[in-house]
């Protein structure tokens, strides 16, 4: 296999299906049917990271299959609901998510919350990590693990942030090379997501993924949790 070809280089750049003359050039035939049943973005872009192809489709197919299973798997009942603010219900079905560092603390934070499309609290996330370089990398943890459970817990493609810098950062990752190892696993999970949309979210609007994150970061051990609504163990947010 050529040490540079890329990912996107086996999509057709008009069609943007797989090229099946490239992949018998290039891959085992046996892999082929596998790469072929891995969905691609009628929106991809070129890859900007050098990498194995195979290696990669191989994980994220592992990514889409426990997307996949958890289509066949009923949703969980919310067990508390808890209302969204009437400005964040108008987003309707998304992910908002958001990270928490600072330079003196042990961890850094991250939170998420799934809103359905009434704007209700269907899921939610908060874990904290060894604290991580800056703020910024604290926001890309959080976009990831995001990703991660939405695969796994839902359809939902769209994602919302208080951070412009991390929305730039997908749009444009080249431009940010000294995080060229975290965008990589971005990328590679992209291929799963072939609606994905990120938008910036007002920090007003975003208050709820913020304490997640907050108290994550805050937390005196580690954390890592993913539930319907907030365990008693867990301070209660102000608008609780």
């Amino acid at each position: 296999m050529h040490p540079n070809m890329r990912v996107s280089d086996f999509i057709d750049p008009v069609t943007k299906e797989w090229d099946v003359g490239l992949l018998e050039m290039y891959v085992n035939p046996e892999d082929i049917p596998l790469i072929r049943s891995l969905a691609t973005s009628s929106t991809h872009r070129r890859d900007t990271f050098y990498r194995d192809p195979l290696e990669t489709v191989r994980h994220a197919e592992s990514e889409c299959q426990a997307w996949f299973n958890a289509n066949e798997v009923v949703q969980p009942m919310v067990q508390e609901v808890i209302s969204a603010e009437t400005q964040v219900i108008s987003l309707g079905n998304i992910c908002l998510l958001d990270g928490s560092w600072t330079a003196s603390a042990q961890y850094t934070g991250c939170g998420w919350v799934w809103l359905d499309s009434g704007g209700n609290i269907q899921l939610l996330g908060t874990r904290n990590l060894n604290r991580r370089e800056s703020a910024l990398h604290s926001e890309v943890e959080a976009l990831r693990w995001a990703m991660e459970n939405m695969l796994q817990h839902s359809t939902c493609q769209n994602f919302g942030t208080d951070c412009k810098e991390l929305i730039a950062m997908i749009k444009d990752p080249h431009a940010w090379p000294s995080f060229a190892t975290e965008l990589e696993r971005i990328e590679t999970l992209l291929i799963c997501f072939p609606d994905f949309d990120i938008i910036h979210v007002p920090r007003a609007r975003n208050h709820f993924s913020d304490f997640l994150a907050k108290t994550a970061r805050s937390f005196h051990r580690k954390l890592h949790f993913v539930g319907c609504s907030i365990p008693v163990w867990l301070p209660r947010p102000p608008q609780a």
